[in-house]
Parts: structure tokens; sequence; C-alpha cells
């Protein structure tokens, strides 16, 4: 496995679960990042379900964060905890969370640039 080279212009993403063992995402994520010249790294975050509305709210007020994957079964919550929602989000669940510039989380159908 190659090394990520992170510095302090490093874009974060983060893949929210419990466990977190399991989490594929970052081994796939991380390559298509260097392959594309992205200064960009995803890494796995454990966190209990009582512990996610806060986890939510401090994860959004991090300048350098641009956005969350969601493991099951916290898609329900984390809709619920988004501070706005498009209408991709039919479902009652989301995929991922797109961190506003100024804070806050938008579900906006998973798109993550």
């Amino acid at each position: 496995m190659d090394a990520v080279h992170i510095t302090g212009t490093t874009r974060l993403y983060a893949v929210l679960g419990d466990p977190v063992r399991q989490v594929r995402a970052p081994a796939l994520l991380n390559p298509v990042f260097a392959r594309l010249g992205r200064d960009a790294v995803l890494v796995p975050v454990q966190v209990r379900p009582d512990g996610l509305p806060e986890l939510i709210r401090a994860l959004t007020a991090v300048g350098n964060l641009d956005g969350l994957l969601v493991t099951v079964p916290r898609k329900q919550t984390c809709r619920r905890l988004a501070d706005s929602v498009t209408d991709a989000a039919l479902s009652g669940s989301v995929n991922a969370l797109r961190r506003r510039p100024g804070g806050g989380a938008v579900d906006d159908g998973a798109r993550m640039d």
C-alpha cells in the first residue's frame, strides 16, 4: 500500500460507522484521489449511535472537511441531522453529506466534488 501524503492543504472526507472494520471506501477512493491528483484523503471514523449528532455538528465545523459518507444503519439518522436536503433524498436516507463552505451539512444526492 502506498503512503498517503497529507499536508495542511489536504481536503478531508470521513466515512462514519460503528463498527468501521468492514469499511472498504478508503481503500477504494484514496487511490482514486491520488490518480486524479486530488489532495484529499478519506478516513473511517467510528462513532456510536448516541454520539452521531455531536460528531456531525463537530465535523461540519471543520474547515478542511468536504464530505461524509454514511454506512448502514445510520443513513436515516444522518438525513435527519442534515441542515438541508435536496430532492434527491426521496428515500428518507442519505449515502453522503457535503459540508457547506460556512459549516453545516447538506445532502445533495451523494455528489462529492
